[in-house]
């Protein structure tokens, strides 16, 4: 595609919903069914996850990329990443105590579209708050993928994160909810769970801990 690779971006409106799983597994399927490259970018700065949940040796993350963006080239942006068993690439986030500042709105565009020109697929694991760097990359995808569980507390703030967002803009076919252990005792149906955000639940993974 001339226009580069394809952005997608897996938030969530609280921890715990199995945000960073799924953009795992998400990535590592799409490399095996497409057969292209994949770039994984952990975007959760406040409680970065990827390299635990991987099982990668963090040396480099996308904090060294900062201080040479104006002559950012594939060679520098590949010898960032890390290289996961699967075949999927992974730009890391530093430890939280390492950014002294968020990233910038032109950082984060900056890096984008030159991820953006290596792979034909970028999967974004975007952590809390929903601040400008959030939105940089929230700009950037196109498709946003919201996870929920079927808990009440969880769904308030979805509708409120799915507010924000339309308030921001964003039209509602570019979110797609994806509803996790949604067969899990006593939890909202799915049913339920679409008029009440009025938005429809595009996927649903079982309870399945194992």
């Amino acid at each position: 595609e001339g226009a580069g690779g394809r952005i997608i971006v897996f938030c969530a409106p609280k921890g715990g919903t199995g945000r960073t799983t799924l953009a795992i597994n998400t990535a590592i399927m799409v490399h095996r069914l497409d057969r292209r490259p994949v770039v994984l970018v952990d975007a959760d700065y406040a409680a970065p996850a990827l390299d635990v949940a991987m099982n990668l040796r963090p040396e480099r993350n996308i904090a060294d990329l900062l201080p040479r963006l104006s002559r950012l080239d594939e060679m520098l942006v590949d010898s960032i990443l890390e290289q996961h068993v699967s075949g999927v690439k992974v730009l890391l986030a530093p430890p939280p105590a390492d950014l002294s500042a968020p990233l910038s709105l032109p950082q984060v565009q900056h890096i984008l579209v030159m991820l953006k020109r290596m792979f034909p697929w970028v999967i974004v694991d975007l952590g809390l708050p929903m601040d400008e760097t959030a939105f940089a990359f929230l700009d950037g995808a196109d498709r946003i993928m919201m996870t929920v569980l079927p808990e009440m507390v969880g769904l308030r703030n979805t509708r409120l994160m799915l507010e924000h967002l339309t308030g921001e803009g964003y039209p509602e076919d570019k979110v797609w909810l994806i509803l996790n252990r949604a067969t899990i005792r006593g939890g909202v149906s799915a049913a339920d769970i679409a008029s009440r955000l009025r938005i429809p639940v595009k996927f649903t993974v079982p309870d399945d801990q194992p």
